[in-house]
């Protein structure tokens, strides 16, 4: 009955997809709310106008056709969040999961203040135990752990695994559960939360493609050869 069950769910996810994408190309050029002024903020505060066009110049010295994408994408991104752009920041590739995990594991083991976590697909397997492990110890030591996974990508997880974390005092939700009799929101299958995220102490951020899942455990390395469906090649 239970993999009859599962069939369906998966049946039926595959006609209603994640939901309805805005089409952001018709907001940027119809929508004059995302005409903002740019506005930026730097290790000294706030930057003047004059400081936050000659950061704009900058930037647009590395595109190769004049365009005003730059400043729409700026305004864009603004209007959505109503918070500056903060310079100063540091970004890291991280290619496929092995690299990935050890990174966020290095984060998470030295956090002092918070860690905030979404998945889509967090599972129970070896990679997932580890995870859990490394934030109960510290949500042990007065490091405060907020988790939200999806319902239909972590299905195959079991509950126990995410009580564990909850008895340790890590706060876990349930995005969009299938049961519709404990779902808080509108019921669907779909809008499920794709997002991959973890945010450590508020300073250090990770997103991308990898899922903590053992598929992406075994990442290849650029050159290596593999056969097909082994692994998944992604990149945070």
């Amino acid at each position: 009955m239970k993999s009859a069950s599962f069939l369906l769910i998966a049946i039926a996810s595959l006609f209603t997809g994640c939901g309805a994408i805005p089409n952001a190309n018709a907001v940027l050029h119809t929508n004059p709310l995302y005409f903002v002024a740019p506005s930026f903020v730097g290790p000294q505060g706030p930057l003047t106008a004059r400081q936050a066009q000659h950061v704009i110049d900058r930037l647009r010295e590395h595109q190769q056709t004049p365009t005003d994408l730059l400043e729409r994408d700026i305004s864009f991104e603004q209007a959505l969040s109503d918070e500056p752009l903060v310079l100063g920041n540091k970004v890291t590739l991280l290619e496929n999961g092995a690299a990935t995990y050890r990174a966020m594991l290095a984060a998470i083991r030295g956090a002092r203040d918070s860690i905030n976590m979404g998945m889509y697909i967090f599972s129970d397997g070896p990679v997932g135990q580890t995870f859990a492990n490394a934030l109960i110890e510290r949500q042990n030591h007065g490091v405060q752990v907020n988790l939200i996974y999806d319902s239909l990508g972590s299905l195959s997880t079991s509950a126990s695994f995410f009580n564990r974390m909850r008895k340790s005092g890590i706060q876990v939700v349930q995005y969009r559960p299938l049961n519709p009799f404990e779902a808080t929101l509108h019921w669907t299958l779909s809008h499920r939360n794709h997002g991959k995220m973890l945010i450590v102490d508020g300073r250090i951020a990770f997103t991308g493609g990898v899922n903590i899942s053992e598929v992406y455990a075994s990442g290849l390395r650029s050159g290596e050869k593999q056969t097909p469906m082994e692994s998944w090649r992604d990149t945070d």
